[in-house]
């Protein structure tokens, strides 16, 4: 049955993979057909053809090759054979229309990407439940957020004072901008207490992660991160946390943790606003204990997120959806910026292989209004890539040509060649790299 499911996972990332593929070079045939540029070829995929099929009277062979992971259209050009009996005039080539056509052949498999991202945001969006941890915050910008958190009955954090439907406040962490915080990653206590089981203890910053909305079945002990402080430069972004020295609770070393939950209640105000009122603190501690399986694990401290499940107005699933697509398109932005100023950024660059485990991942605990949105912002990512002025890429040959056009002048094709071998050398290579990246990381 494991096996199964594996192996449904990996068949549905690739035919999400290969839709993305398609819309885009659909987007590259449409245009060029409408330019009447001869295409000989559509083809879905790499390598060896599995189904090489064009319709009667029809000019474009359709192909599905054996490696799905890309996909072109082979349009005639300069160098490109013809079938064999096939003559073609040469106002047909993509080389004798005018260069403002060929940017917009090259640029409509960025755009088909863009539109359907945006009809994967608000399918998304207006289609499917929505689940999320219900929190507040006043602004944007404020450092702080509450999530409503449940006590179960009886449990230490009743036992403790914490009432169920409190609202459990945090501080966000900053990301590097003062206006832009760490995502699904909160400070509950910066002074928790870390103790061991040879009686010595030492202060620790504990940190909540809510990537996952099936928090409230986990005990919510598991779910902390401890960091030590640190006066690095990176560590003072990050509010003194250093991320980078984590402290592991993976061996039997730990044998406790005490944290304070800060709640308040919150009333809306006659201004309109919502009042933070009567904070109170607890403090819990929870010791770890030796599973059946021979693992560790926290004891159930009774503490759980509320997590919230409804259905958008379609009024609210318009605005998510353009919300999304700005966020998708700024967040891939600032992450490719981010690869040439921060080192460790190149850690988290992930390929085919992290994707489809993320993705599957994102679909068994969040559910697929999730799995339909982190599709939706590959789509976008798709379109920013491929848009970099990058041999190879779409957003070189656009470049090329923007060049000429303001140049007046052609640049040599056997330099452009070399360039775009060069290019696509690099590019399957830092792919392959990626890949063994990927497949260690599963280990």
């Amino acid at each position: 049955m494991a096996f199964l499911s594996v192996l449904g996972y990996i068949v549905l990332f690739i035919l999400c993979l290969s839709v993305l593929i398609v819309v885009h070079e659909l987007g590259h045939l449409a245009t060029a057909k409408a330019f009447n540029v001869y295409c000989l070829e559509f083809s879905i995929g790499f390598g060896p053809a599995i189904f090489h099929r064009k319709r009667k009277k029809g000019e474009t062979y359709f192909s599905i090759r054996a490696f799905p992971l890309g996909g072109y259209v082979s349009m005639y050009e300069e160098g490109v054979e013809l079938p064999e009996g096939v003559t073609v005039d040469p106002s047909r080539s993509f080389d004798h229309i005018k260069k403002w056509k060929r940017i917009i052949i090259l640029f409509a498999g960025v755009f088909n990407n863009c539109i359907l991202a945006l009809i994967i945001f608000f399918i998304s969006e207006a289609a499917c439940l929505q689940r999320s941890f219900v929190y507040y915050q006043e602004e944007a910008t404020s450092p702080s957020v509450c999530f409503q958190i449940e006590a179960t009955p009886d449990s230490q954090a009743s036992k403790a004072g914490v009432e169920a439907g409190s609202w459990n406040k945090y501080t966000r962490i900053h990301s590097g901008d003062s206006n832009i915080f760490m995502p699904s990653a909160y400070l509950l206590d910066r002074e928790a207490l870390l103790s061991y089981q040879d009686g010595t203890s030492e202060k620790v910053a504990a940190v909540v992660s809510t990537d996952k909305l099936t928090f409230n079945q986990r005990q919510f002990a598991n779910n902390l991160r401890f960091y030590e402080f640190s006066t690095s430069e990176q560590a003072k972004i990050n509010d003194g946390i250093d991320f980078n020295k984590e402290i592991v609770a993976s061996s039997t070393t730990i044998k406790e943790i005490t944290f304070v939950v800060t709640t308040v209640k919150l009333s809306r105000g006659e201004d309109g606003k919502t009042k933070e009122e009567n904070l109170a603190q607890y403090e819990l501690t929870v010791g770890r204990k030796l599973n059946d399986d021979q693992t560790w694990s926290f004891e159930d401290s009774g503490l759980s997120f509320y997590i919230w499940e409804r259905y958008n107005s379609i009024g609210d699933a318009f605005k998510n959806t353009f919300s999304d697509f700005g966020y998708s398109a700024g967040a891939i932005v600032r992450s490719l910026g981010s690869l040439f100023t921060s080192a460790e950024s190149w850690k988290q660059v992930g390929g085919i292989v992290s994707i489809g485990v993320q993705t599957s991942s994102i679909l068994a605990d969040m559910g697929i209004g999730k799995f339909l949105y982190v599709w939706g912002l590959i789509s976008v990512n798709l379109a920013i890539v491929n848009l970099l002025p990058f041999p190879g890429l779409d957003g070189w040959q656009i470049l090329v040509l923007v060049v000429e056009m303001v140049a007046h002048k052609e640049i040599p094709e056997k330099i452009k060649n070399v360039v775009s071998i060069v290019g696509l050398v690099l590019l399957m290579a830092f792919a392959a790299l990626i890949l063994v990246k990927d497949i260690i990381g599963l280990f």
